[in-house]
């Protein structure tokens, strides 16, 4: 058990371990591929023309492939207002904490 996870439990949250592989790569708007450098620092999807920085666009995929492994069926992105997500995402999942590990 990992320091998160003793936290965790000790709160009486819940750790979603997910695979992090590919959540750069990804848009988290339309799920296209957009390949890039690890010196391209901002995620441009010509697909959807979405467009943000490219650690908040892998957080979103990270956090969405949580929620599905959980069963909760909610776009971290699109569907919240984009200037406050923390605390909407708050709200619609309290008692649940999702962190990425490595």
């Amino acid at each position: 058990m990992t320091i998160v996870e003793a936290v965790a439990v000790k709160r009486g949250l819940h750790v979603v371990k997910v695979s992090a592989q590919g959540t750069s790569q990804d848009c988290s708007g339309c799920g296209g591929k957009v390949l890039k450098t690890l010196s391209v620092r901002t995620h441009q999807c010509p697909h959807c023309g979405l467009e943000m920085d490219r650690d908040e666009n892998a957080a979103i995929n990270i956090l969405n492939r949580a929620l599905r492994e959980v069963g909760i069926i909610l776009p971290a992105c699109r569907g919240f207002d984009v200037g406050r997500p923390m605390k909407q995402e708050a709200q619609a999942m309290e008692g649940v904490q999702l962190s990425w590990l490595a």
